[in-house]
């Protein structure tokens, strides 16, 4: 019988509908508790006003066609929802609105556990104010959802967007440049910035300032001081007190944990200033966004200043499944030459593995502190243990990561591991490179980028090992693997034929992890400079 189930659809049954309930249930009580108006917006939305708009990724975004040919999604996002509302309903411009809502988000998620194309999203919106003191209460009001609903290790971490944008508009360079950064800067891709920076024609304070904001996060006050130096207009400086007067108000509460975080960029287009994100539990992705979007109800008619943030009810659904928080350290190793010169140095630091032996085949290695875990895998799962959360930090070939995107942050180039991925042929053979070439590789979208940026047409072939006789066999015309002293092509009757790119190891990190056990990657980046590997600054 044929399956039908889809990919990204969830059935539930009794108990998991009564957890959920209780989850949206507990979202809306906490907010009409505080006088808001509950809201629920259509499930169809026109398609033209998110493409153009331009504030989502259409792409991520569930399209259909109706009887009429009229192209339609299912809901994607809430705030924008909200503001269609409240710019055709509230017409007196001054009057507040506060409003809460508890909806499917019809949009792609990813979490450790679960992937699905849609969500139920429980949040409020406040329309008409503009202060910190608006800002904190929005804050506190998602802060007192999570506690009433019983999540633990809470930490709120606030950033303000105008800092970065005022800042970028004092750079004298291209939009499409100011982009590239900017998309470096939220993956953290550190040695990718770096090399971006070399040839950028800016002020050698700018690069220098440029290559801090990846990292430009942490306790409040350092972070804030440290920020204070560069700001280049009031705008900035502005940005800056709006921050300090919210963390003021905020932490009259002692308990709370509370970071600066001013790397956040404004993925969603929408945010003015004020941007938060809340992490929760064990779980490895922020379970609240929110922020400032002054601008929003605006483009629908009726201008008013708005802020708010939505809770992922199925995040938080994951973390009632499964509530352990856990403090260890786990850092995934590619199995081979580079675990096995990894191990020795963390070694001759000081950390200590007593059941590690290089002819052991368990995979996982506890350190004498119980603090630090090994986990050995292949080469190419080490991003999918990091991204989902298994392991907080992992040393990875830039091949493996180029190849596939991957939702992790890289934080380094550890420079070790070197080689290249080529092109290679058959010995005293010539390629004709005016027809349709066959090319066998590990690597094909690498493979089809390289030629597609020369222009050249290729038919490629997936293999997963002894790329080599792909030419021996006549298969293919050329491969497309990695090469470090090419001896195996010599051996194989190969050649050398063009560079493609460089491949060194990289480290890189759980883009929760950084955040919640920021201290501990924190010793685990410095020790790694410290073994005097030559890092790339």
């Amino acid at each position: 019988m044929k399956n039908y189930f889809i990919n990204g659809s969830k059935y539930l049954v009794d108990q998991q509908i009564s957890e959920i309930n209780k989850i949206g249930s507990t979202i809306i009580d906490c907010a009409k508790e505080e006088g808001y108006i509950q809201i629920s917006t259509p499930y169809f939305e026109n398609y033209e006003l998110f493409k153009n708009y331009g504030k989502l990724n259409t792409l991520t975004m569930t399209k259909l066609i109706d009887k009429d040919g009229e192209v339609l999604v299912l809901r994607p996002d809430a705030t924008i929802a909200a503001a269609k509302i409240v710019s055709s309903v509230y017409k007196n411009s001054k009057e507040v609105i506060k409003l809460c809502y508890l909806d499917t988000i019809f949009r792609e998620y990813k979490s450790p556990k679960n992937y699905g194309r849609d969500f139920l999203q429980g949040g409020i919106e406040i329309f008409g104010l503009d202060s910190p003191e608006e800002d904190c209460e929005v804050i506190e009001m998602a802060l007192k959802m999570l506690n009433q609903i019983g999540m633990v290790n809470i930490q709120l971490d606030i950033g303000n967007v105008a800092y970065q944008e005022e800042y970028f508009k004092t750079l004298n360079i291209s939009e499409n440049c100011k982009c590239k950064i900017k998309n470096l800067i939220d993956s953290k891709n550190l040695s990718d910035l770096n090399e971006f920076l070399k040839v950028l024609d800016i002020d050698s304070t700018d690069k220098y300032f440029i290559k801090l904001l990846p990292n430009l996060f942490g306790e409040f006050d350092k972070t804030y001081k440290l920020a204070k130096n560069y700001c280049k207009n009031s705008l900035m400086e502005s940005a800056l007190n709006r921050l300090k007067s919210i963390y003021t108000i905020l932490k009259r509460d002692t308990s709370l944990n509370l970071k600066l975080d001013l790397s956040f960029t404004n993925n969603l287009n929408y945010y003015t200033d004020l941007i938060f994100k809340v992490y929760a539990g064990s779980l490895h992705v922020p379970v609240v966004s929110g922020g400032r979007c002054n601008n929003l109800a605006g483009d629908f008619g009726m201008q008013r200043p708005c802020c708010g943030f939505g809770i992922n009810v199925n995040f938080i659904h994951e973390f009632w499944e499964e509530d352990s928080y856990d403090s260890i350290v786990h850092i995934a190793l590619a199995k081979g030459r580079v675990h096995k010169e990894a191990m020795k140095q963390f070694e001759k630091c000081g950390l200590s593995f007593p059941e590690y032996s290089e002819n052991s085949r368990k995979l996982l290695f506890l350190d004498s502190t119980g603090t630090v875990e090994i986990i050995l895998v292949k080469s190419p799962d080490v991003p999918i243990y990091v991204e989902n959360g298994a392991a907080d930090i992992g040393i990875v070939g830039n091949d493996i990561l180029l190849e596939t995107p991957y939702e992790v942050y890289e934080l380094m180039n550890l420079n070790i591991g070197k080689c290249r991925i080529s092109t290679a042929k058959l010995k005293n053979t010539t390629i004709n490179y005016n027809k349709k070439l066959s090319v066998a590789t590990k690597y094909p979208s690498i493979a089809n980028d390289f030629f597609n940026k020369k222009e050249m047409p290729i038919n490629v072939i997936k293999l997963n090992g002894s790329v080599e006789l792909g030419s021996l066999v006549k298969m293919s015309d050329l491969i497309v693997d990695i090469v470090e002293t090419g001896e195996t092509l010599k051996e194989n009757n190969l050649v050398e034929e063009e560079k493609i790119l460089d491949i060194s190891s990289r480290l890189i990190c759980n883009k929760v992890a950084l955040k919640t056990k920021n201290q501990q990657v924190k010793s685990i980046v410095n020790m790694l400079k410290n073994l005097e590997l030559k890092v790339e600054d």
